[in-house]
Formats: C-alpha cells, sequence, structure tokens
C-alpha cells in the first residue's frame, strides 16, 4: 500500500490500541487527534533528525548584517520551507560557522557567518508522503501515536513514557542507519533527542 498521511496515522492508532480512520475528516475521536498532531509531529520529526531524505541546499540571499553582532561579516535570508539549518560551505564548499537569530523586523530569521558566498544545507520542509523514507514513515508514526497518547492515556503515565521512549527509539535507529547510505553528513543531534538519550 503506499504510503499516505492516513496509512502513517492508522499505524500510529495501532500502537495506540485504538481504532483505524478511512479519512483525517472524518467525525471520530481519532481523527480528530491525527489531524491535530500530524502537521506539528510531521516537522518535529524532521528536526530531531538530518534526515537524508529531506536534505536540499541553496545559495541564501545576502541581507544587512546587523549592527549588534559584530562578529559576522555577513546575513543571509532564512530560506522558504526550512526546518533546520545543518551547515553553511562558503564558495570553497568549506564548512563555516553560523548563528540563527531573529531579524530585526520580528517577523523572520536570519544567518549570520562570514562566507562571502553562503550555501545553506538544511532540512526542507517535506510534506509529500510518497517521498519519505520508511525510517522516517516509523519514525512519525511513533511521534503521531506519543503526541494522541496525550489524549487517549491521559490518566495513564506509565503509557504515555512508553510512547515516547518508542520515538526516542525510533530516532536512534534512524542516525544509526542514515550515516550508513550515502556520504555522512557531520550534524550535531537536535539538543531535544540529545536531551532525551542523557
Amino acid at each position: 500500500m503506499a504510503t499516505s498521511e492516513v496509512s502513517i496515522c492508522n499505524m500510529a492508532l495501532g500502537w495506540v490500541g485504538t481504532r483505524s480512520i478511512a479519512s483525517l475528516t472524518e467525525n471520530s475521536p481519532e481523527a480528530r487527534a491525527c489531524s491535530q498532531f500530524y502537521g506539528p509531529a510531521r516537522e518535529q520529526t524532521l528536526r530531531d533528525h538530518a534526515w537524508n531524505f529531506a536534505q536540499t541546499r541553496i545559495t541564501m540571499a545576502a541581507l544587512t548584517v546587523p549592527t549588534t553582532y559584530p562578529e559576522y561579516s555577513y546575513a543571509y535570508a532564512w530560506p522558504s520551507g526550512c526546518l533546520r539549518a545543518l551547515k553553511v560551505l562558503n564558495s570553497s564548499g568549506v564548512e563555516e560557522d553560523f548563528e540563527v537569530v531573529l531579524a530585526a523586523n520580528g517577523a523572520s530569521r536570519m544567518i549570520l557567518t562570514n562566507a562571502d558566498v553562503a550555501v545553506l544545507v538544511y532540512t526542507s520542509n517535506v510534506t509529500d508522503p510518497g517521498v519519505f523514507d520508511p525510517l522516517y514513515v516509523r519514525a512519525l508514526a511513533r511521534r503521531i501515536a506519543a503526541d494522541i497518547g496525550k489524549t487517549f492515556f491521559k490518566n495513564n503515565a506509565q503509557a504515555q513514557q512508553e510512547l515516547e521512549t518508542y520515538y526516542i527509539n525510533e530516532i536512534r535507529k534512524a542516525q544509526t542507519q542514515d550515516a550508513g547510505e550515502g556520504k555522512p553528513e557531520d550534524v550535531a543531534e537536535s539538543t531535544w533527542v540529545t536531551a532525551r538519550f542523557a
């Protein structure tokens, strides 16, 4: 069966131990929970690991460097659809230090670095389930299960914690297997995941 939002949600619902759904818009507690949590869970799962399938590159658009950051020579616009900045490469392909800050308008982010021409390697906000990696599908379903578990297991903290632990284990598995696919990216783990592993 082709991967779809509904099939991913049904995997999550199976792990929670409740009924499956035919649509995210049907009138049921399960569908309402999945509809509420699917989007945020998809984005969080993309951020929690540097998934190979979701990585892309872009030459960033230059901005004016804020005077409050004199240690940086260049500023660049945060790309549309970027969920997590992974690394900045200069014109020679060498990795540069960078910092993500709030832009002066307070409504967007910018990337500060000392690279005169900056290529950003980042996690893209992939929405099409048809291109999801199988490891990502399992991790996303585990994230949804953990999130909706808070609704279905309101008085069962142990069940909620178990669902959260299953998600963390899926991310660990992905970190091991994804690193062996293609050229490994030496990217720091999400601080959320690192804190959970400590």
